[in-house]
């Protein structure tokens, strides 16, 4: 398993180049989109927090021009009340002063006061000041010096009455009322309570950190969320830039905030909108994390997909990497499977063709190295039947010509049979009991010619008759301890063949107790084809292993005046019935 994930993973293979070469694309598409995301998002969220702050602040400036245009409509109805044609009335209008106070729970005071700052009417639980604290009143001098002039103050303390110090926004304007027959100016005056506004300015969410704030047209303050910080210095409010903004956005960039302005439409003041940078990042990182999460899902996604694909596109390449190494180990019995991409699929119909053709040509290779086989079997065989007949039909001439009779029928009828067996119906495999046959017909004529020079016996086992061998194998054997042991002997030689089975193998031996061979002589008869010798060793050994393969073949144990001792290893190889 670990073999096969390096070798999946090693860096000059394809899969490798392919799934790298994925994800560096898939990395970097993503990283491009994530980036391009990334600063789309940030504008837009700075488009939609601008955009966003400008609605809440137009809803709060709408709200707040209703305000204060209910404020002015309520004093242009008491206006219009005390301006009939009829002697003012002061129980009248304390009347309509009470009335209108019990119905709007924001209108603290109602109040008309003549030039000298005197009361015209009056509510009777209420006790006012003095003359000189009214007429001391900043709405007071401001409507005195321009009667056209309609008033709206700043929010402060109304200190009319005793005990009473309400946080009010003021409406004052010049008023004409009928007295005695003649028309009097005066002064309205109508407080609000502030708190509305408060409640109202309080309730404006602008990001985490925002916060509203009114400045008049000198930019003062007129309110703040914060005033009493900023009354007591803990605070100071940065109004830079303020004074040219009507109805628009721009950026702070020293305290890296976003400004909104409004113009009020009633008064001459502007509700600003303040929001932070550090709230828009706070968003951009929350969306930026969201961002690199999706990139980083994207990135793994498109990594698995990439090892998908590179498999995918690879695997019939690996799969034909693998038929090559067992086409190398020489076993052509194979065939891929065609699938995948085009290419692949006519690769693999390539490579297929090939492999067949390949392994015909084999098969015509293993078929004419066959025939090859056989036909030098055969140019073996036939060195055999001339060598042996030359010399015995030499010995029966020698005998007829001495009127050896009946040596010459023996010898005939032993010859006679002995190329019976040899013909073999031109099989060159015969059962164990025909060679054995055939070596005893060849020692008997042996014998004769050599005049009993030596004796021979014969160690068979009899389980090794249901096998079959190669033909005149043990002949040449045979004839090669006549020749080079015991011929030149005085004494009477003795030849023993002997046959068994061992370790699953069958055996013969052929063994002499004659003069025995030097190792050089020995190197000759086993390897070489010597003229002195004739076809000898060398036959035999090259046809038992062109027959059964090299690990079949002769063994020869040899000592000078010992005899010599030639084993050959045969497969078991049954008779076919």
């Amino acid at each position: 398993m670990i073999k096969r994930i390096k070798e999946n993973f090693r860096i000059s293979s394809l899969r490798f180049i392919l799934s790298l070469a994925f994800a560096v694309i898939a990395v970097s598409a993503m990283m491009f989109v994530g980036v391009a995301l990334s600063n789309e998002f940030n504008k837009t969220l700075v488009k939609n927090t601008t955009e966003n702050s400008e609605e809440i602040l137009e809803q709060v400036k709408i709200n707040l021009d209703n305000y204060l245009y209910n404020m002015i409509d309520l004093s242009d109805l008491l206006t219009i009340k005390m301006s009939g044609k009829t002697d003012f009335d002061p129980k009248t209008l304390d009347s309509v002063i009470e009335s209108t106070i019990g119905t709007r729970r924001d209108v603290i005071t109602i109040a008309l006061f003549d030039d000298e700052g005197h009361q015209m009417s009056s509510i009777d639980d209420k006790v006012m000041q003095d003359q000189s604290v009214i007429t001391s009143q900043e709405w007071f001098e401001k409507i005195k010096v321009d009667r056209h002039y309609l008033h709206i103050s700043e929010p402060h303390v109304q200190q009319l009455y005793v005990g009473e110090y309400p946080w009010v926004l003021s409406v004052s304007r010049k008023v004409t009322y009928r007295q005695g027959g003649e028309f009097r100016d005066g002064i309205l005056l109508i407080d609000m309570n502030f708190s509305v506004i408060e409640d109202l300015l309080e309730s404006v969410n602008l990001a985490d950190q925002g916060y509203v704030f009114i400045v008049d047209e000198t930019d003062n303050l007129v309110y703040h969320t914060q005033q009493q910080l900023i009354y007591a210095g803990i605070k100071e409010e940065n109004l830079e830039g303020v004074s040219e903004a009507y109805n628009e956005s721009f950026l702070q960039k020293d305290e890296e905030r976003y400004l909104t302005t409004k113009v009020l439409n009633n008064v001459n003041w502007k509700l600003v909108g303040v929001y932070f940078v550090s709230d828009i990042a706070d968003s951009q990182e929350s969306i930026r994390n969201y961002i690199q999460i999706v990139i980083l899902t994207g990135v793994v996604i498109f990594v698995f997909f990439s090892f998908f694909m590179s498999s995918r596109i690879t695997q019939p390449i690996k799969e034909l990497e693998a038929s090559m190494e067992v086409v190398q180990e020489g076993n052509f019995d194979i065939q891929l499977e065609t699938k995948g991409e085009y290419e692949l699929v006519q690769l693999t119909k390539s490579y297929n063709v090939m492999i067949r053709k390949i392994r015909n040509l084999m098969d015509q290779v293993v078929i004419e190295q066959e025939a090859k086989r056989k036909s030098e079997l055969s140019s073996l065989q036939a060195q055999i039947n001339p060598h042996f007949l030359y010399n015995t039909l030499d010995s029966i001439v020698w005998m007829a010509e001495h009127e050896k009779h009946e040596d010459v029928i023996l010898m005939t009828s032993s010859l006679a049979s002995l190329f019976r067996i040899s013909i073999s119906k031109g099989q060159m495999i015969i059962p164990v009991s025909k060679e054995i046959d055939h070596a005893k017909h060849y020692l008997t004529i042996q014998k004769m010619r050599y005049k009993d020079k030596f004796s021979f016996e014969f160690e068979i086992d009899q389980e090794i008759y249901k096998y079959e061998v190669l033909k005149l194998i043990l002949q040449p054997i045979i004839e090669n301890a006549i020749y080079h042991g015991i011929r030149h002997m005085v004494d009477e030689g003795q030849i023993i063949i002997r046959g068994y089975l061992k370790d699953d193998y069958l055996y013969f031996e052929v063994e002499d107790d004659g003069l025995g061979m030097t190792d050089s002589v020995l190197q000759s008869v086993l390897y070489e084809k010597s003229d002195e010798q004739g076809v000898g060793l060398n036959n035999v050994h090259e046809r038992i292993q062109l027959m059964y393969g090299k690990t079949y073949g002769l063994e020869i144990e040899s000592e000078i005046e010992e005899g010599t001792k030639i084993i050959f290893k045969l497969p078991r190889n049954e008779v076919k019935s």
